[in-house]
């Protein structure tokens, strides 16, 4: 038998495979050292060199493997039909950065992924961008699912509650989710319960924000010599427009010609520019501002029934005074397993929001203010109309005065979802040596695939040699075609369980007799003991029964 893998006991990578015509070689072995012989299909099997020199092994079928492999990896949301462009990060790549939001924790971890902060604002949100701007008018953020349900456009989970994100970048989204996953699709899975003793988690997250940069109005004298400018203009458009002409009008304006309004307190522009006593605008309004953001988390279970629970509170103040908010979240997530066949499960997230913001435009209209002026007025109350020239620039201040502008906002957000799953074949757990064991299977499975490939298109030059009992020249055809093997299997990728398909096998379970090769439908309202039966029978290659199993249908009609 060709492509048998042999390899002595304790000696990894040291084996050999067998030729083409079922022989190997082995060089160095003691006496003592076992060597074994495994094929994938066939049961494997170990024997003591002792004092032979040559081994014959005869290896036998094994019923319950099989033909061709092939696992899928489920989420909580399917995601078998995929061809294109998916990224994942998960748990690990979350909680190192240090972030309130989950989406800003996602930032230069997906190719391709524009984030951008909406404002300064506290609870500001993030504007998210997975495959360009499709739209001008309409939202081009993405699809969020939340555990297998639409979520909203605003994710306000504790990002410590987050197992795993995959990102759908491609059409393979549309497929799937239709027109709404048109931008991407975001897809969410939180933490949930194993079985085990009880942890208990403490995150705590705290930031110091200020505005650098941050545009400023014209300021004091600038500001002086831009009016200057302006009434020398004024002058000079209605007499000689020359530049000797402009020139001599500009020398006869002074600070004193062009400050000559007074603000409603009766102070004097021109007093404002003899101290020196200018208002900048937003500095009045910014400030350096913290976030703070505390989780706790609890998590546990049994072999039927396993939850996991979280708190989180988290405190933000924005870059501008009187802007901030508080948030409160609660995550229960809980599995039971009633029995082998029916499993069950609820994922209940509760959010509750209290914001205290500032009107959206204020900084822009602080902008427009003039500097030349106070905020005040003698009597502490704030100066509702600070600009002499332009009485329309009503003050930025405005609405801190108490009833002038409602800026309180409360939301309470109740998310959840029940689902239930009923298992009409049950499947086998997997050990990871057992795992491992089948990756180096299917690996042999795929190099035997190609080698047998490279033969046929090989195969009058193997007859021609075999003909001529040309046995050298055999052996040196065949090692070039397993160079060309192994270099292939290199350039495609041997096969590897994803982290998915780990989990999968080792704590749910699966059939792989199934998996893509079979459809089971219908309703057993009855008789699943001899569904069991049937699942459980002794299978030769093939899945073929050992012994014929004979059924009586009858047909109800009603």
């Amino acid at each position: 038998m060709i492509g048998v893998s042999v390899v002595p006991d304790g000696a990894a990578g040291a084996g050999s495979v067998t030729d083409l015509d079922g022989n190997f070689t082995l060089n160095g072995v003691k006496p003592s050292t076992i060597i074994k012989f495994s094929y994938i299909g066939y049961k494997e099997k170990s024997v003591k060199v002792g004092s032979q020199n040559t081994i014959s092994v005869v290896m036998e079928e094994d019923n319950n493997s099989l033909d061709e492999l092939v696992v899928i990896g489920y989420g909580v949301v399917k995601k078998r039909d995929l061809t294109g462009s998916v990224a994942s990060i998960k748990s690990d790549d979350l909680k190192n950065v240090a972030s309130s939001n989950a989406m800003q924790a996602m930032q230069a971890k997906i190719p391709g992924m524009d984030l951008q902060q909406s404002s300064g604002e506290s609870g500001s949100g993030v504007s998210i961008n997975l495959r360009g701007a499709r739209s001008m008018l309409a939202s081009n953020n993405p699809l969020i699912l939340v555990d297998g349900v639409a979520y909203g456009s605003t994710l306000d989970i504790n990002p410590s509650d987050i197992e795993s994100m995959e990102v759908l970048k491609d059409a393979s989204s549309t497929a799937i989710y239709g027109t709404r996953g048109a931008n991407g699709v975001i897809i969410i899975t939180t933490k949930r319960g194993k079985a085990g003793r009880t942890s208990v988690g403490f995150n705590f997250y705290n930031s110091f924000n200020s505005a650098t940069n941050a545009a400023h109005s014209m300021y004091g004298n600038k500001e002086v010599q831009r009016l200057i400018d302006k009434r020398a203009y004024q002058d000079w458009a209605k007499g000689d427009k020359t530049l000797d002409a402009y020139n001599t009008v500009l020398s006869g304006i002074t600070p004193e010609t062009v400050l000559t309004e007074k603000l409603d307190d009766g102070t004097a522009t021109l007093d404002i520019y003899n101290d020196g006593s200018y208002t900048d605008w937003g500095d009045l309004l910014l400030k350096n501002s913290t976030s703070q953001n505390y989780e706790v988390n609890v998590a546990g279970g049994s072999e039927k029934t396993n939850f996991n629970v979280s708190l989180g509170a988290m405190y933000d103040r924005g870059l501008m005074k009187n802007d901030q908010m508080s948030r409160y979240n609660g995550k229960v997530n809980i599995d039971h397993r009633i029995n082998k066949m029916v499993k069950v499960g609820s994922s209940l997230l509760y959010t509750y929001k209290n914001w205290n913001r500032r009107n959206s435009g204020v900084y822009n209209q602080a902008l427009k203010m003039t500097t030349i002026t106070h905020p005040y007025l003698t009597d502490g109350t704030i100066n509702s109309t600070p600009n002499p020239w332009y009485a329309a620039h009503c003050s930025p201040l405005l609405d801190d005065v108490e009833g002038a502008y409602q800026n309180n906002t409360e939301s309470t957000r109740f998310f959840g979802n029940a689902y239930g799953q009923f298992y009409i074949v049950w499947g086998k757990t997997y050990k990871q040596n057992e795992l491992k064991q089948m990756e180096k299977q299917m690996g042999m499975q795929m190099e035997q695939n190609i080698f047998n490939q490279l033969a046929k298109e090989h195969h009058d030059e193997i007859m021609n040699f075999r003909r001529n009992r040309d046995r050298e020249g055999l052996m040196k055809l065949q090692d070039e075609l397993v160079d060309e093997t192994k270099k292939r299997c290199r350039e495609q990728g041997y096969p590897k369980f994803t982290e998915e398909q780990q989990k999968a096998y080792t704590e749910v379970g699966g059939t792989p007799f199934l998996d893509n090769q079979y459809t089971v439908f219908g309703e057993v309202e009855e008789g699943l003991d001899v569904v069991e039966k049937i699942q459980n029978c002794e299978t030769m290659r093939g899945d073929r029964p050992k012994e014929d199993i004979s059924m009586d249908i009858s047909v109800i009609e009603e």
